[in-house]
């Protein structure tokens, strides 16, 4: 096997500065706006109480360009510590101008009507140092939380990218034979950590960094609900935390189930994985698991991702273009879980890259179901061609060899096809009928916008302006409309020797039809995408089909078929059946052009 020489030093002072300023910042407002307080509210903890005397109190008041007011009170007071008189004007633990909640506007009132009625108000003073007083000493959570959320962040993610520029951590030459990986850190032999793993960290950040608008949003609506104030704040406050919420949910759920499992290593029995030969191991679980022996999903792909898009529109796409499924075998060694599978590789296909993120790789994607929160990880995994010294990180007993099943290469998507679409033989053409299919996701996402809509009708019934109740109502509308795009549309094509009829239905009442002659018909375009779907929140292809006009212009036969294989399975029954060619993305492209020319 080969070396890499690499490099262990560089500096990008750009980078360096921008994080820096970044790092500063936040660094800055975390010392005074949370450890400042904090640190006060565990000194005056030890205080005394005393009675005071108001002085004089005063509410002021700012106004932000945008109209926002904020308060904060002023006020002095006088106290007697041991007969003698001191005096103080410390109001609260953060005395400051702040717009959120009536904390300021409280406090104003308390002291004000404590001073017109010659009452006289409890407060705390230093025993140590009895000029030093407050006349509230408790810690504002509000004001610290979300500070924490985001700055902690901030600052994390600011010293990570500064370290990032001024080392580059890189390995030297490496000994393959004495080393515990191989190219990369994360390719070890004693075992490759998920992708999942890797990046909980940041996820958890991310999370926090999320929290902090979430908490600071609810707390105002929450505030103003409750004082019987009804205004579009609310309802922007709501409709961004509910927002933020459910972008939390996906790296929440993630970070849950690695808490849950913890470090479940994959291991290769032999390593590395060789092109043509089984790849197989075991998932290390750090303790016994209680799951189905049969339960464990294991699915081989070859991935290849690129770049598409030109100039500021280029992004990268994956794109499966060989996969293999097997089940796994649970086994119990030393009080602990072991998992093992083996799923044969085809030899034709290409070798793990070893530098880079663009090209083609591997990864190992595992399914298990278990009560409570599912098992999902996806491993990223060495695969070579031959000629690579294969090093073995552990050996499997003849009796475990026996019992684990051996995955292969799914060929045949037939039955998956019948499933989500209907060809049949109708007089001398064929009639091609998308089936209505229910899955979980779209059925939470009704019953969800069910639930927002019927809180929205409910309103109209209340005191509450008929503006909230409308909105709600609104909102609602907006789920539902999709999940009955997914289950309420339904496509049917009948293509004939001549005449080619698309008709699209909605709401199970004909909608739409369109009858086109053949000739006219250029060919078949298949349109990807990705999206969520499916029970392991997993980001999966979605294929469009549309018949091309001469002219340019698309009809949409199918819509969202799951699944790169079946898709392309049911482009090749189109072509044999109906001789109609498949069109490419370049190709839709001329022919929209040129009606644009001639236009």
């Amino acid at each position: 096997m080969s070396k890499f020489n690499r490099f262990y030093f560089s500096f990008n002072p750009y980078l360096f500065s921008i994080a820096g300023i970044f790092f500063s910042f936040a660094f800055a407002a975390f010392l005074y706006e949370v450890v400042g307080p904090v640190r006060d509210f565990l000194k005056m903890h030890s205080w005394k109480s005393m009675s005071a005397e108001i002085l004089e109190v005063e509410l002021a008041e700012s106004w932000g360009d945008g109209g926002s007011v904020s308060y904060r009170t002023f006020s002095a007071y006088e106290f007697i510590v041991d007969d003698k008189a001191y005096w103080n004007n410390r109001v609260g633990n953060n005395d400051r101008f702040e717009s959120l909640g009536q904390y300021q506007i409280h406090i104003y009132h308390r002291l004000n009507n404590a001073k017109e009625r010659g009452l006289l108000v409890e407060g705390w003073y230093n025993p140590k140092n009895p000029s030093e007083a407050v006349m509230d000493r408790n810690l504002r959570w509000m004001q610290v939380l979300p500070l924490i959320f985001f700055c902690l962040p901030v600052m994390i993610f600011a010293l990570m990218v500064m370290v990032a520029s001024v080392t580059r951590k890189r390995d030297a030459d490496i000994d393959l034979e004495s080393s515990d990986f191989l190219f990369k850190e994360e390719w070890r032999k004693s075992g490759i950590l998920s992708i999942e793993h890797r990046s909980q960290w940041f996820m958890w950040l991310l999370i926090m960094l999320l929290s902090a608008p979430v908490i600071t949003c609810i707390y105002v609506a929450i505030d103003k609900l409750t004082r019987g104030v009804y205004d579009l704040e609310i309802i922007m406050a709501l409709f961004f935390s509910i927002s933020l919420l459910i972008a939390l949910y996906r790296p929440l759920k993630g970070n849950i189930q690695q808490l849950r499992y913890g470090r479940v290593p994959l291991v290769l029995v032999p390593f590395p994985g060789i092109l043509g030969r089984t790849l197989s191991g075991y998932l290390q679980f750090p303790s016994e698991i209680d799951a189905n022996k049969h339960n464990f999903q294991f699915s081989l792909q070859q991935v290849n991702t690129y770049e598409s898009g030109l100039g500021e529109n280029t992004n990268l796409q994956n794109s499966v273009n060989w996969e293999a499924g097997g089940i796994g075998h649970l086994e119990l060694v030393d009080n602990c879980s072991r998992v093992y599978f083996a799923i044969q590789i085809a030899g034709d296909l290409p070798q793990s890259i070893i530098e880079g993120y663009i090209g083609d790789w591997w990864r190992l994607k595992v399914k298990g179901g278990m009560s409570g929160a599912w098992f999902n990880r996806t491993y990223e995994v060495p695969i070579f061609s031959e000629g690579y010294e294969v090093q073995e990180a552990d050996v499997f007993s003849s009796e475990v060899l026996v019992k684990v099943p051996l995955g292969r290469e799914k060929l045949d998507y037939s039955e998956d096809l019948k499933k989500l679409v209907s060809i049949e033989r109708l007089d001398t053409g064929y009639q091609i009928r998308q089936k209505i299919l229910t899955t979980v996701p779209t059925v939470i996402q009704f019953v969800g916008g069910l639930i927002v809509s019927a809180v929205g009708l409910v309103l109209v019934f209340t005191h509450v302006p008929f503006i909230f109740a409308a909105i709600f109502a609104i909102a609602g509308l907006l789920p539902i409309n999709s999940a009955l795009k997914r289950t309420a549309r339904f496509y049917q094509t009948y293509i004939g020797e001549s005449k080619i009829t698309c008709l699209f239905s909605w709401m199970w009442a004909k909608h739409e039809q369109k009858v086109f002659e053949k000739s006219k018909i250029v060919g078949v375009y298949m349109k990807k995408y990705t999206g969520y779907e499916g029970r392991d929140d997993r980001k999966k292809e979605y294929f469009d089909f549309y018949l091309v006009v001469d002219n340019g212009n698309k009809v949409k036969i199918i819509s969202d078929l799951l699944g790169e294989q079946v898709a392309n399975l049911l482009l090749k029954r189109i072509e044999d059946l109906t001789n109609l060619k498949s069109i490419s993305e370049l190709e839709l492209l001329s022919l929209e052009h040129k009606r644009k020319l001639e236009v």
